[in-house]
């Protein structure tokens, strides 16, 4: 064996056995979610967990409140790096992946129980669609269902027409629906919804109770329609490229405790919401209920509106078949005919 054979063994026996370069990060994570909300205790106590197994080599710091600005500041501070992530709504990172907002479609769902089992037969597969974007999605967390809630009475869609409907920005679904309902519609970020509200800018608010609360929304509103309009969840997601630089056990680790986050967030959400919906009707905002007319022009302008959706192509067509081919299951299985029984 040669020195230069021997020189060369050596080195490459010396590179297998040592061990190899780790990344260390500290992802920096917005959201609207205020300081001392549920969401920030149990974002940090599965921070520290990720801290703790990683020996520190991942740490996190949060950005509660919308201190960093609404989402398109937020996906602008993503890109450029000066944030790694983001605790966001389905309906803002729509624009990244449209179909993440498939359990959003106007009045598609009746009750939660059909939600949790539409959830369960296809959570999987929206979690994989939007990894397919440039983010790493860590789960969904559920925010319930939206109502519409108005500083004016509202008893018809008339009566919506006369008022200023708020709709997130880059919300597909939302803009369709109020287009489908003639409704004037003025997108603006959450972070400017309470002052849309305060100023007159716009009159009614689509929310669930839960996020009116904690965004003090309720604070302006004094009605509430008594019908869910849409379902709607939080995602937190971090940048691909980013958590890539992570070593695989890393990643491993991160992907397990935020998970189990958003988990904990899911389903306390989903208990806070029916104590919130009491709350605001215990402040004195009153319950308005539709009747049937109403709500029989209601379905058939949801049904215009989802429609418009599927043939302009910004939702996946073989979804909205499977969506509602299982909604279908569920009701067959319970002998339930649900609000909207079309398949729009």
């Amino acid at each position: 064996m040669t020195h230069r054979t021997a020189l060369f063994l050596l080195t490459l026996i010396t590179s297998l056995i040592q061990p190899s370069v780790t990344f260390s990060q500290t992802f920096k994570i917005a959201t609207l979610a205020p300081e001392n909300s549920y969401w920030m205790e149990i974002f940090r106590k599965h921070a520290t967990q990720v801290e703790k197994k990683t020996n520190k080599r991942v740490q996190f710091k949060f950005y509660p409140g919308g201190v960093m600005g609404g989402d398109r500041t937020v996906y602008r501070k993503i890109r450029t790096g000066q944030l790694h992530g983001a605790a966001v709504t389905n309906g803002s990172i729509g624009r990244l992946y449209p179909d993440i907002q498939l359990y959003s479609l106007i009045m598609k769902f009746s009750t939660l129980a059909e939600v949790d089992y539409i959830r369960k037969k296809m959570d999987a597969t929206l979690l994989e669609g939007l990894e397919k974007s440039k983010v790493v999605p860590m789960g969904f967390a559920e925010m319930g269902f939206a109502y519409l809630m108005s500083k004016n009475n509202i008893g018809n869609i008339d009566d919506l027409r006369n008022n200023k409907a708020w709709i997130p920005e880059d919300n597909n679904v939302a803009e369709s629906a109020m287009n489908a309902f003639s409704i004037p519609a003025i997108p603006l970020s959450i972070a400017d919804v309470l002052v849309g509200l305060q100023t007159g800018m716009v009159d009614v608010v689509a929310a669930s109770p839960v996020g009116a609360l904690a965004l003090q929304w309720h604070t302006q509103i004094h009605y509430v329609v008594d019908l869910p309009i849409s379902y709607t969840f939080g995602v937190l997601i971090i940048d691909k490229k980013t958590f890539q630089h992570l070593s695989i056990a890393d990643q491993a680790i991160v992907r397990k405790e935020l998970a189990r986050a958003m988990k904990d967030i899911d389903t306390k959400n989903r208990l806070d919401n029916i104590s919130a919906l009491q709350a605001i009707y215990n402040l004195g905002i009153e319950k308005v209920t539709f009747n049937h007319t109403a709500i029989s022009e209601f379905n058939n302008s949801v049904v215009a509106a989802n429609s418009h959706l599927i043939s302009t192509g910004k939702m996946s067509l073989p979804l909205i078949h499977e969506l509602n081919e299982h909604l279908k299951e569920y009701r067959a299985i319970n002998n339930i005919n649900g609000r909207i029984v079309k398949n729009n």
